[in-house]
C-alpha cells in the first residue's frame, strides 16, 4: 500500500489543495487495473490528514485492495459555499476527475464508494444520494440529514438560507429513490454521541421509503463523537463493501 500526498491547484476552489491518496501496490512487474475506491471524507474543523492520523483506515483498505482518496473542504460542510469556494463542485466533478487522471482509480459506480464523520458524513449522505450515478455505497456516520443549527460555519454555507438543490437530502432521498440504481447506505451513530437525535431522525426519513430502495442500515453502539468509535465505524463498512468481482482494465 502507497500512501500520496498529492497537492495541485484547484480551478473550482481558485486555490491550491491538498489531498491524501492510499493507493494498493501489487508486486506484478505490470499491473493494468482500476482499483475501487472509497472517497472518505472528515469532519469540522478537520483536513485531510484526520483519518490516517486518528483511525486505522490504511490496515483495512489494504485487506480489500480498496484505494482511499482523503481531500480536504475546511468549513464547508461539503457544499458551494455562500461566503466561500465551491466545494461541492470540486468534490463532486473536479476532485474524482484529477485524482483518475493522476492515479489508476476506477469510474465504475459500482467501484466507488463514500463515506465520512460528522460534517463528513453528511456531506457523504448529501453527496450520494445527490449522485447515485456515481457511487454505489454510502457510509454516515455520527451525523444526520442537517447542518446543526449552532455550528460556527452554518451562515458562511447558507447565508441564511435553507438547503436546497443537492443540499436539501430530504429531496435527494426522495429522488435517489428512483433512481436505476439507488446507492446502499450504511448509517451508524453512537449511543452517547450529542447528535444521536439527528441520526435518529433520518434514519426514520431514510426507513420510510416504501421498499427499501437503499437496502438501508443503521446501527448504533457504544461511543460518543470520538475516534474510537469512528475507527471501528469504518472498518465495519469496509469490511461489507462490495469488492468481490473482477477489476477494470487501466488503458
Amino acid at each position: 500500500m502507497a500512501w500520496i500526498q498529492a497537492s495541485y491547484f484547484s480551478d473550482a476552489l481558485g486555490m491550491c489543495v491538498n489531498c491524501n491518496v492510499i493507493l494498493p501496490v501489487k508486486d506484478a512487474k505490470v499491473d493494468r487495473t482500476r482499483r475501487p475506491v472509497l472517497w472518505l471524507l472528515h469532519g469540522a474543523h478537520g483536513n485531510c490528514d484526520d483519518w490516517l492520523r486518528s483511525s486505522n483506515v490504511e490496515r483495512y483498505a489494504t485487506r480489500k485492495g480498496l484505494a482511499v482518496v482523503m481531500p480536504s473542504a475546511h468549513l464547508s460542510s461539503y457544499m458551494n459555499m455562500a461566503h466561500g469556494g465551491n466545494y461541492y463542485d470540486y468534490i463532486t466533478q473536479e476532485l474524482p476527475a484529477k485524482m483518475r487522471q493522476m492515479f489508476p482509480l476506477s469510474d465504475r459506480p459500482d467501484k466507488n464508494f463514500i463515506a465520512g464523520l460528522s460534517m463528513g458524513g453528511r456531506g457523504a449522505l448529501m453527496i450520494g444520494l445527490a449522485n447515485p450515478e456515481q457511487y454505489s455505497v454510502i457510509g454516515c456516520f455520527s451525523a444526520g440529514l442537517d447542518i446543526p443549527a449552532k455550528a460556527p460555519y452554518r451562515d458562511e454555507v447558507l447565508g441564511g438560507k435553507r438547503p436546497s438543490g443537492y443540499g436539501d437530502i430530504r429531496q435527494n432521498v426522495k429522488t435517489a429513490a428512483k433512481s436505476a440504481h439507488p446507492p446502499k447506505i450504511y448509517h451508524s451513530c453512537g449511543t452517547e454521541d450529542p447528535f444521536l437525535s439527528a441520526a435518529r431522525k433520518a434514519r426514520d426519513v431514510i426507513q420510510a421509503v416504501p421498499g427499501d430502495p437503499f437496502r438501508y442500515t443503521y446501527e448504533e453502539g457504544p461511543g460518543a463523537h470520538e475516534w474510537d468509535f469512528w475507527d471501528n465505524a469504518v472498518r465495519t463498512f469496509i469490511e461489507r463493501l462490495p469488492l468481490k468481482a473482477a477489476p477494470q482494465v487501466w488503458r
